[in-house]
């Protein structure tokens, strides 16, 4: 009688541990989400501050307990981890070259790499992805599409720090999916029923498997070879691993987009026009 008491609080003390890993988990990766959304965008006085003070730090304990963590089978311990430790290494020493510079000197990198008549090399839009260019009707299903996910949670970027940039930018899906996590680490906290909470993580699924992990890692191959070094080359390397990661942990298998399927923009009116479309409200996540 004793031992099957044992066996039970044993039985509930793991169940416990590992609500509380799950919890912490969505925690970490909504973070990580949070982070690399400002990299790809123009670099201000308060994210070039962000960079400058703990980014590569953090990114180093996040990551590291994400791999220590996750399941073997959803790609914990795996062979990937010195690699990406090393890249943040590599990290830190070009944000302490970057620490006794002006914020304009990483504004001048970034215009280097993005600049719109650049942008074909390593462009930061999805649409730009696995589409051909006069294929404008489904440029605007792509980008609808994409709209469609933040409105069923009822956001929308005209309100965040993202604004400016369309629904298909790399910025504004990460920011996306910072959200997604984080309201999965709240539904855990609170004990929300478990189909609630099941909208979010097959949110997450759906999402980086149809659009972040077909295009992204792509992205961030073309943004090194742009790059060449310094700290966007660095923080590619590092976003392409973090996908990968998020793509063994969700248990996903997306279509890997080749480099032969990037097109060239249209005109900038007809992507306007995609862009005209309704949200709700996205502008208290933070």
């Amino acid at each position: 009688m004793k031992k099957d008491k044992k066996d039970k609080k044993e039985v509930i003390d793991a169940v416990a541990d590992e609500g509380k890993k799950r919890i912490i988990t969505a925690k970490i990766r909504s973070r990580i989400y949070h982070l690399l959304s400002q990299v790809f965008l123009y670099p201000n006085e308060g994210s070039y501050a962000l960079f400058k003070n703990g980014f590569a730090e953090e990114l180093r304990n996040s990551i590291s307990y994400l791999l220590l963590n996750y399941p073997k089978e959803a790609g914990g311990e795996n062979g990937r981890a010195e690699e990406i430790l090393n890249n943040l290494e590599s990290l830190d020493k070009e944000i302490v070259r970057l620490k006794d510079e002006p914020v304009a000197e990483l504004q001048g990198h970034f215009i280097k790499i993005f600049t719109h008549t650049m942008s074909q090399e390593c462009p930061p839009y999805e649409t730009q992805f696995g589409i051909k260019a006069d294929q404008v009707f489904q440029k605007c299903h792509e980008m609808g599409d994409i709209a469609g996910f933040y409105r069923a949670f009822g956001l929308d970027v005209s309100d965040s720090e993202v604004s400016r940039e369309r629904v298909d930018h790399i910025s504004v899906e990460f920011e996306f999916m910072y959200f997604l996590a984080c309201k999965e680490a709240y539904g855990l906290e609170n004990k929300d029923a478990q189909d609630k909470i099941a909208i979010v993580t097959d949110a997450q699924k759906k999402f980086v498997r149809e659009h972040i992990a077909m295009w992204v890692p792509l992205f961030t191959k073309f943004l090194e070879k742009k790059a060449k070094t310094g700290f966007y080359k660095e923080t590619s390397q590092f976003t392409r691993a973090f996908v990968e990661q998020e793509i063994a942990y969700l248990k996903i298998k997306p279509r890997r987009l080749k480099s032969e399927e990037v097109s060239i923009e249209p005109p900038e009116e007809e992507l306007i026009k995609c862009d005209e479309t309704p949200h709700g409200e996205m502008g208290n996540i933070h």
